[in-house]
């Protein structure tokens, strides 16, 4: 199949690399970072887990599932869900034309980026210091690289936050492999 992330890349490149050398300038030289947008804010805020930010459905389904078949899946897919790898959810949830997580899958990584972005140009989270976020790094790690500790507590906040976006439509197929486990 076609990798949507792969296909933009290039354009994705191209506009974000000279915003992120900037700051990369900037911050070697002590100087104010000038670019609250650069290609890391992606990964680090809006997609962490992987794509539509799963790593907070991740946790739900390890820790809060009751049904048997999500809480394998969620074992399963919490470690790499943590790097940012999502092909177990993807494709074992399935993610991939379901109906009941589309609204989560499209409206939680808005909500984080959107909440992160803010509160960056407040002043309450530091600007990110350009540092491209290799494939698979940790979430607090990325964090930690980026732009420090603040940003590090801050990836633990967008997972709690990304588990309240999830868990309202993540209950309704719990509770459909909960009533199909019975019977």
């Amino acid at each position: 199949g076609l990798h949507g992330g792969m296909i933009v890349m290039p354009f994705i490149n191209m506009l974000y690399m000279p915003l992120a050398m900037e700051n990369l300038t900037a911050c070697g030289t002590g100087a104010q970072l000038p670019n609250i947008i650069v290609k890391s804010a992606w990964s680090g805020f809006a997609s962490l887990g992987g794509a539509g930010g799963t790593a907070g459905l991740c946790v739900i389904m390890c820790f809060l599932a009751k049904s048997q078949r999500y809480k394998a899946l969620g074992k399963l897919a919490l470690p790499s869900g943590i790097c940012g790898i999502n092909e177990p959810i993807t494709f074992g949830l399935p993610m991939v034309l379901n109906t009941i997580m589309l609204i989560p899958l499209i409206l939680t990584p808005i909500i984080t980026f959107s909440l992160s972005y803010l509160f960056t140009s407040i002043g309450i989270l530091p600007v990110m210091n350009g540092m491209e976020i290799p494939l698979g790094t940790p979430i607090v790690l990325s964090g930690m690289l980026c732009g420090g500790w603040k940003l590090a507590l801050w990836q633990i906040a967008l997972v709690l936050i990304q588990m309240a976006c999830y868990f309202p439509f993540f209950k309704i197929l719990d509770n459909q492999a909960l009533q199909e486990e019975k019977q």
